[in-house]
Formats: C-alpha cells, structure tokens, sequence
C-alpha cells in the first residue's frame, strides 16, 4: 500500500508542475 501512495504522489507533482 505503501508503493501505491508514493506513486500517486509522484503523479500529481509530475502533473502539478507540467501545468
């Protein structure tokens, strides 16, 4: 459960800084 938080996190940064 861990693994999936982290990536959700990573996601929205990624999306967070793409706009």
């Amino acid at each position: 459960m861990k693994d999936k938080n982290s990536k959700s996190e990573q996601w929205q940064h990624t999306h967070t800084h793409k706009n």
